[in-house]
Formats: C-alpha cells, sequence, structure tokens
C-alpha cells in the first residue's frame, strides 16, 4: 500500500491547486478548457477563494496525486464578488450562496487519474474535515452535482448528509452537511 501524505499547500503546488479549481466546473482537461492562464493569476493570489493558501495537496509516495480547496464560509462571504470580479464583466453567478458565516465550505476536489481508487479523495476529505474542527467549525459543507452520484456516495460514506437541492451556475447540486468524526474512513 503507498504512503499518503496530506500538506498544506504552497507557491509551487500551483498547478495542481487550478486544475482542481477547473475540474470543479469543465469536464475536459484543465488545461485545454481556456481559462487555465485566468485561473493561474486567480489562483495565485493570496485573497481569493481558490488561492493556494486555502488548499490542501495529497502526495503518495512522493508525487502529488490530488487536492482539495476548502476555507471557512465567513472568507466566502467577503470574497466571493472580489474572485468572481477577477474572472471579467458580471461574472458573479446569480446563485443561491454555496454557504455561510458559520460554516467551513470544502470547495473543491480532485484526485489526479492515475491515483484514483486508492483512498486518496477520502484522505483529502477527511484532512479538510479535521483542519475545519481543528479552526471550532462544527458545520462542514459541501456541494455536489447531480450528474455525480459516485461522488455523493463517497461524501455519504464520510459522513455527509443531504440537505436539499441549490443551483450554482444554473445546474442543480445537493448541498450536504457533514455529521461524523474526521478519519472515520
Amino acid at each position: 500500500m503507498s504512503k499518503i501524505i496530506i500538506r498544506q499547500a504552497t507557491i509551487e503546488d500551483l498547478p495542481l491547486v487550478v486544475s482542481t479549481a477547473l475540474r470543479a466546473v469543465v469536464d475536459e482537461d484543465p488545461k485545454q478548457s481556456g481559462w487555465w492562464d485566468l485561473m493561474m493569476d486567480v489562483c495565485s493570489r493570496e485573497d481569493t477563494l481558490y488561492s493556494w493558501k486555502n488548499a490542501l495537496v495529497a502526495e503518495c509516495d512522493g508525487v502529488k496525486a490530488g487536492s482539495i480547496i476548502s476555507y471557512p464560509g465567513v472568507f466566502y462571504m467577503e470574497k466571493r464578488d472580489y474572485t468572481f470580479a477577477l474572472f471579467g464583466n458580471d461574472a458573479t453567478p446569480s446563485t443561491e450562496y454555496e454557504t455561510n458565516e458559520s460554516e467551513y465550505y470544502l470547495d473543491s476536489l480532485m484526485v489526479l487519474p492515475d491515483f484514483r481508487g486508492q483512498g486518496i479523495g477520502s484522505a483529502l476529505m477527511n484532512a479538510a474535515i479535521e483542519k475545519a474542527q481543528n479552526e471550532g467549525f462544527d458545520r462542514i459543507t459541501l456541494i455536489v452535482s447531480d450528474e455525480k452520484p459516485r461522488n455523493r456516495a463517497m461524501y455519504e460514506r464520510l459522513g455527509f448528509k443531504a440537505l436539499g437541492p441549490i443551483l450554482f451556475l444554473g445546474e442543480p447540486y445537493t448541498k450536504m452537511v457533514y455529521h461524523g468524526t474526521a478519519g472515520t474512513i
């Protein structure tokens, strides 16, 4: 079995963080999405939702295998409009807020294809949950696309429960809240 290490991202992890942020909203290769250069700028900043400072990285036997972007809901409320304004005129989504000030939000998760099925996604989720709990949060949330039932099943195995539907960027998602103990899987 491979050794998985979860650590705080550094600026050197920027391409992985960009891929993580983009993979949440595009199905094709993030580098081919047309958003790569813009997201490199957004993720390189320290004051955006998708900053490398908000990411944890998983390494499997010393090789980068995936990452998760997460942050307190108050940070989301403060930086949402600013972050989306960097994408261009009127880019702020006219959707429901994904989280609120009292929650810790798990924004984006990605495991590189060669490392899928090895427990890395669960390890990243558990590390983010533990981080949130260490920061004093007892309400940890995420949204999952209704078109990704396997992701939802993983979140449920980790202790998340559905709260209800939410529209994000015009697409149906389900908001989920954590009920459990980090490290259970």
